[in-house]
């Protein structure tokens, strides 16, 4: 497993990912950089195994106004806020803070992966602190622009 490994050879792929197409499938959608970075299809259809994927992308397109309200409410992450969702049970979460779990631990979590410890360490004594790669105006600008598109699956 290669987390993130295909936002890295985005560049190489866009070229046959601006090709018109009518139809595009994803079996391992993971943080949907192949999906973000392409012209949409007639026909998207996204798929991934993990419920918390799954639930972020289901927000992305069936609420996507109320979801950036709610990533905007929640405020920059802390180290206390990282705690806090990691110790939410699934059960227990309805789709918008699984939604909004998938998208913190995403960008606050070493390379980005859900069961990794955050950037800058549990105490955050490291120079790189829990934040570093979260912009809220970026986060909520890159998936607004794909949160209207009603052609998803």
């Amino acid at each position: 497993r290669f987390p993130g490994y295909k936002s890295r050879v985005l560049d190489k792929l866009k070229p046959f990912l601006e090709i018109d197409h009518l139809e595009y499938r994803e079996p391992f959608l993971g943080g949907g950089s192949i999906f973000l970075g392409k012209a949409l299809a007639i026909d998207n259809w996204l798929n991934d195994i993990d419920p918390y994927v799954i639930s972020f992308f289901k927000m992305v397109k069936e609420k996507p106004i109320e979801f950036c309200l709610y990533i905007q409410k929640q405020g920059k992450p802390t180290i206390n806020k990282w705690f806090e969702l990691k110790s939410s049970k699934f059960k227990d979460e309805n789709l918008i803070e699984r939604a909004y779990k998938f998208l913190f631990l995403n960008r606050t979590n070493y390379s980005g992966i859900f069961k990794s410890n955050p950037i800058g360490g549990l105490k955050q004594e490291s120079e790189w602190k829990i934040d570093c790669r979260w912009n809220e105006n970026q986060e909520n600008q890159t998936y607004y622009q794909r949160m209207e598109c009603d052609e998803l699956k």
